[in-house]
């Protein structure tokens, strides 16, 4: 199963090495750590999902349902984006309420703080409500969709890192490595950059983080798939440790 090591000057192979594969694996600090990010970064979208599936409601509800009523814009800003917005309010039953709204492009500049509009509003729930006839549409909330997009590929993509390397750790062949270089990525973590060779006498490069620091030249242990020895990983690895067998 190892690489020919009698050849090369080595640090002894750590005793947990040296249980049969699959080999059992437990999650580091920085595992964890990883992991919980993915979570987070995953976790919100279903919630912004269905609160923005209830506002389509909403707004399919008020197209149906809706009446209309005159309202007063009481205040008008400018987003960065930018983007004009009016807080307006109106009268139901003797209850007065609010609501705020984007302004559409065509109307831009053209209105005034104290200018009347008419709102939709419905009966059932006057606060759910619109300025009626401005445009409003799914894409009103493209950022938001931006946004889980993004953080579902960051996320997914840790996922992805993290299980290939639990893989490697699990199943893959020990083999030795030379150093090539090694520097601190922005997180002052270990970047290592190393040569070696597979039982069959293919040589390739490979890179990854390491707890450990190693000077160029020096000897290391590579785990690598033997299917695809492109996949390969210095040992001890970051986010997986080897659980040492009795």
């Amino acid at each position: 199963m190892y690489s020919d090591f009698a050849n090369h000057e080595a640090r002894s192979i750590p005793r947990e090495l040296n249980s049969s594969v699959p080999r059992k694996v437990c999650v580091s600090r920085n595992g964890i750590t990883l992991w919980l990010t993915a979570v987070l970064l995953m976790v919100w979208i279903p919630f912004v999902a269905v609160w923005i599936c209830l506002k389509v409601q909403d707004r399919i509800a008020l197209g149906r349902d809706g009446r209309i009523v005159a309202g007063l814009i009481t205040m008008i800003w400018t987003t960065r984006a930018p983007n004009e917005w009016v807080k307006y309010t109106f009268t139901v039953d003797g209850v007065t309420l609010s609501g705020k709204a984007q302004i559409p492009k065509e109307l831009k500049g053209r209105l005034r703080e104290s200018d009347t509009i008419l709102v939709r509003f419905l009966p059932a729930n006057p606060e759910i409500n619109h300025p009626d006839g401005w445009e409003w549409s799914v894409y009103s909330y493209s950022i938001i969709f931006c946004l889980m997009v993004i953080t579902s590929a960051i996320s997914i993509s840790i996922m992805v890192i993290l299980l290939r390397e639990r893989r490697l750790v699990r199943k893959g062949v020990i083999t030795l490595g030379v150093v090539t270089s090694c520097k601190q990525n922005k997180h002052a973590i270990p970047r290592i950059e190393y040569e070696f060779s597979t039982e069959d006498g293919r040589s390739f490069v490979g890179s990854g983080d390491s707890i450990i620091t190693e000077q160029k030249g020096a000897s290391i242990l590579v785990i690598y798939l033997p299917q695809n020895p492109r996949r390969n990983v210095p040992y001890p690895p970051l986010n997986y440790a080897v659980e040492a067998h009795p």
